[in-house]
């Protein structure tokens, strides 16, 4: 989540119970004088259903229920800045609801932990990660100067190949001090932070109206919409690690940033808060061609307990483990120790690990804890 520069800008001026599909009336296209016109529309009308044939949906969370799953999604907490000199401490569930059908995130002005502002982080790390495939979020937005909402994925190998070499895709970002202009961007190891491989579309009712903000990503490209009408795809030619690190599982992210580099280039106004990130459903779909292609999560047997932990942590390889290294990280990626688990269950040192989110690794399994 950094600053972009948007290559293109695109209107959508969209009624929320409508459809952009266009609707076909065989009279009226009888009744067409032009061909160009009749090719036009059958182009059009073509390009759309292309967005949802052969997509099948393989994972969805409808947020039924009052608390969050914790079989799809976790908490990610802290207040270092996350890389981009953020404002807000993110909690472990106090600014997330769930009800009526709806997950709401809410940052707060507020002091916690050091910081002036509260809000969520949340995601599927771990949990639900996919590799290709049709993601949709529908979310109405907040607004205000400030405000930095975020709907995105990150590569599951961050851990081990660092940012951005894993890859980043931003599916939706949107600053307070710009209203209305949505943007979506890729960065890799070829472009990163004010990445050029990114595009801007206008959503005037974006804090009003629920809006499906989809990715659809191939082998062979990626694609940025918004209920359904594309306005930014990404294709290089020559794919190599440092322009595509997009052939890896990926996990998603849901958040509402305070301030930043590009968020809080313009201050925080105070009197916008409390601010609200409104998610309907997220959706998954895959193609059969993409099945058996680490789509879906693989169940590891590692686990770590208790979780959130204190100065020290055990460690629970599963059953018949054979004893291997264990290696510790930050969630940019960074090692910060290692030791070796000789045992199914391993006690190890935590104390000088700082509160945040932790990735235990070893050469087959990870998994997550707080501090």
């Amino acid at each position: 989540m950094e600053q972009k520069q948007p290559r293109e800008t695109l209107a959508v001026l969209v009624h929320p119970t409508k459809s952009l599909k266009p609707r076909t009336n065989t009279k009226q296209l009888k009744n067409m004088k032009t061909t160009t016109l009749l090719f036009a529309i059958l182009a059009i009308f073509s390009h759309t259903q292309a967005q949802t044939d052969d997509w099948k949906l393989v994972w969805q969370d409808e947020f039924d229920g009052t608390t969050l799953d914790a079989t799809k999604w976790i908490h990610e907490t802290g207040g270092n800045g996350w890389g981009n000199n953020e404002a807000q401490y993110y909690t472990d569930g106090n600014n997330t609801t769930i009800a009526d059908g709806k997950l709401t995130i809410t940052a707060r002005k507020e002091t916690y932990m050091g910081k002036n502002y509260t809000s969520s982080r949340i995601i599927s790390r771990g949990k639900s990660e996919f590799k290709y495939g049709r993601i949709e979020f529908r979310a109405i937005l907040p607004a205000g100067r400030g405000s930095w909402p975020a709907l995105w994925l990150l590569g599951t190998n961050l851990s081990t190949k660092g940012w951005p070499a894993c890859g980043e895709i931003d599916v939706m970002e949107h600053v307070g001090y710009d209203p209305s202009k949505v943007h979506s961007a890729l960065h890799t190891t070829s472009s990163s932070g004010n990445t050029i491989n990114t595009s801007t579309v206008t959503v005037a009712d974006f804090d009003k109206a629920y809006h499906n903000y989809i990715l659809e990503w191939t082998p062979s490209k990626i694609s940025f919409y918004i209920d359904e009408l594309a306005f930014y795809t990404y294709a290089p030619f020559n794919k190599d690690a440092n322009n595509w690190p997009f052939d890896n599982p990926f996990f998603m992210l849901m958040n509402i940033a305070v301030g930043g580099n590009w968020g809080g280039a313009q201050g925080i106004d105070d009197t916008i808060f409390p601010i609200k990130m409104s998610v309907d459903y997220v959706r998954v779909y895959q193609k059969d061609s993409f099945l058996g292609t680490n789509d879906l999560p693989t169940p590891s047997n590692l686990q770590i307990f208790p979780n959130p932990v204190g100065n020290k942590a055990t460690l629970q390889l599963g059953h018949n483990a054979k004893p291997q290294q264990v290696s510790i990280y930050d969630t940019k990626g960074q090692k910060l120790q290692s030791f070796q688990a000789n045992n199914a269950i391993t006690e190890f040192d935590t104390s000088t690990l700082p509160q945040g989110t932790y990735i235990v690794r070893t050469s087959t399994q990870s998994a997550e804890f707080v501090k």
